[in-house]
């Protein structure tokens, strides 16, 4: 990833891989709970996120363990 994604380059992603909640929604109406159309992230994939206590920040990551590994 570092040699073709540099600091200061624009990418789009999709918010919506994982499926949808209700905060995928305009002024997040309580119409369900949880998550539909979900699906698990898969080894490898690129992952796009925010810490929820600094949001200024985007983190591009890459996805190497999943639940159940173990990681040396």
């Amino acid at each position: 990833m570092k040699e073709t994604l540099l600091v200061g380059d624009y990418l789009f992603v999709s918010k919506y891989s994982y499926g949808f909640t209700h905060y995928s929604l305009p002024f997040s109406p309580p119409w369900f709970s949880g998550r539909i159309w979900a699906s698990e992230p898969a080894r490898g994939d690129i992952v796009v996120f925010r810490l929820p206590k600094d949001d200024s920040i985007d983190y591009i990551k890459r996805v190497i363990g999943l639940p159940g590994d173990r990681i040396r």
